[in-house]
């Protein structure tokens, strides 16, 4: 049987080990002790998705700036 994981499916399972080794809480429950911004989460998931359509650019894809740098002080 082929292989059927899309770059998108693959995206979300990477996303996932990261949030895991980072401490970040993805448990959808009424508790978000631990949870991820939703900056945290789009930027990761952009950078993970870049990498399923495109895995020779991990590389480039790791020079992205931190999604945590990124947020403006108000």
């Amino acid at each position: 049987m082929a292989d059927e994981t899309t770059p998108h499916g693959a995206a979300l399972s990477i996303l996932r080990m990261i949030a895991f080794s980072e401490g970040k809480n993805l448990n959808f429950s009424s508790e978000n002790a631990g949870a991820p911004t939703r900056e945290w989460l789009l930027w990761t998931y952009a950078q993970c998705l870049q990498i399923g359509v495109t895995p020779k650019d991990v590389s480039s894809v790791l020079g992205w700036p931190s999604p945590i740098s990124r947020v403006t002080k108000a």
